[in-house]
This record gives structure tokens, C-alpha cells and sequence, in this order.
């Protein structure tokens, strides 16, 4: 076993959308397991203030507070590797804004999170279909693109085997080729209680917790998802997942 390493990926924090509880599990889980390999899968920014066709509710988001909350899970963190996903993906599009002050705004962010990456010797990929994945162990590592009910079997038949986050849902599907490639999706970091603006979809109710973890060669990996439910202020024990 001496050519295998340890890799975990977590994903969908959405800056102060964070669930303390489960961050702090991961962070536990990640300093007892001591991988070689720990990735991000994005969306460490909500930036809701960012979206395109914003409303007077998103308007009002700190932005100041969603950067600061991003800030700390990433130096709580420390991934050897992310990558952007949508969410954080807003102000990569909005530093080319024709807005000057929307323009600042964006590129500072963005320049000041590059600067925590940088700190933390961290390996970036930005959010694209075809240069946005991390490759481990035969297995591609990204943020994802599609969303729907079938969209962990759509990455694994579009990209092979692969991890993603993206979907806030926990999960693992096989895609109908003569590989028969598997996806997981790592699930989410976020509260789903503080997603206000996703409160009335009705998917929210399969949100959770999740990892993916196990363990890669040069050529193949064997890997575990794991899931649960935010505890809501209790502690959470992550000594049975070793």
C-alpha cells in the first residue's frame, strides 16, 4: 500500500451560509485522516450581490461578510486544491464589468482570496467544463455544471469518473456506457436552514452534509461518500468515518 496516498474533497460552503457544526467535523475529520490531497470543489462565496438580475434582497448582502466568512474556511481549510464553481465564478465575470465601482469591487475579492490562496500553497482551476477539474487517481475532480435529477449519471457519462459538488446533494450514480463510469457528489457545507432565497424548492428537503474520501494511485482510487444531517449547535463525531 506504500503507492497509495489519502484524498478527501468537500464542497458548497457559500461563504456565511457555512455550517459551523459541519465545517468544524471536516476539519476534525481532515486532521485525523491526514490526506495527501485535500480539495475544495468551490462555491466557498455566495455573492449573492453578484448575480445576475440581483434583487433589492441580494443587493443587501455584505459582501465584506461573505469574503471574511470564505477567508476563514479556507485558512480553517488549508485545501492543496479547488476550484472555482459558479457562485464564486460571479466576480471572476464582474472584473471586467463596464461599471468601474461594480469592477473594483470584483477584482479586489477576487485578488484578495487568490492572496489567502497563495499563503495557503493552494493549486486553483478556475470554473470551466473542459480546464476546471482536478485529475486524481484516474478520477476527475471539479465543481460540476449540469442540475437535474439525473445530473451526478449526466457528469459521469460527459466527463467519466468524476467527484463534484454543485448539486447540495449526497449522492453516486453510474453512467450508461461500456465503462460504466461512477460520479459522486460530495453534497454541501452550507446551512440549509439559511438558504432563504432556495427555501420554496422543494429539492432543498434532500440537502446534506457530505464528503468524499478514500484513497489514489497514479491510475485508480477507491473512494467513500459519506453524509449527514447538520446537528444544529450539537457536535458532531467524526471518528467513525475513519
Amino acid at each position: 500500500m506504500s503507492s497509495w496516498r489519502k484524498i478527501m474533497a468537500v464542497g458548497c460552503t457559500h461563504g456565511p451560509l457555512i455550517c459551523p457544526v459541519a465545517a468544524a467535523a471536516v476539519v476534525e475529520f481532515k486532521r485525523q485522516f491526514e490526506p495527501d490531497v485535500s480539495l475544495d470543489l468551490g462555491d466557498i462565496n455566495d455573492w449573492a450581490a453578484f448575480r445576475t438580475g440581483a434583487g433589492a434582497g441580494d443587493l443587501d448582502q455584505d459582501l465584506v461578510e461573505d469574503f471574511a466568512a470564505s477567508k476563514r474556511w479556507l485558512e480553517m481549510y488549508q485545501p492543496t486544491h479547488r476550484c472555482f464553481g459558479n457562485h464564486d465564478n460571479r466576480v471572476t465575470k464582474l472584473s471586467n464589468h463596464p461599471n468601474k465601482i461594480i469592477r473594483f469591487a470584483a477584482s479586489a475579492l477576487f485578488n484578495d482570496l487568490a492572496e489567502v490562496d497563495r499563503e495557503n500553497g493552494t493549486i486553483v482551476k478556475p470554473y470551466r467544463q473542459r480546464g476546471g477539474w482536478h485529475e486524481f487517481g484516474g478520477t476527475l475532480w471539479g465543481h460540476g455544471w449540469m442540475y437535474n435529477e439525473q445530473a451526478i449519471r449526466d457528469h459521469a457519462e460527459a466527463y467519466g469518473r468524476c467527484v463534484i459538488a454543485h448539486l447540495h446533494v449526497p449522492g453516486t450514480a453510474i453512467a450508461r456506457n461500456t465503462e460504466a463510469d461512477q460520479a459522486w457528489c460530495v453534497g454541501m457545507m452550507g446551512d440549509p436552514d439559511k438558504f432563504g432565497y432556495a427555501a420554496d424548492r422543494r429539492n432543498t428537503l434532500r440537502w446534506k452534509h457530505g464528503m468524499v474520501w478514500g484513497y489514489f494511485s497514479d491510475t485508480h482510487s477507491h473512494l467513500y461518500l459519506e453524509s449527514w444531517d447538520c446537528k444544529h449547535g450539537e457536535k458532531e463525531d467524526v471518528r467513525w468515518m475513519l
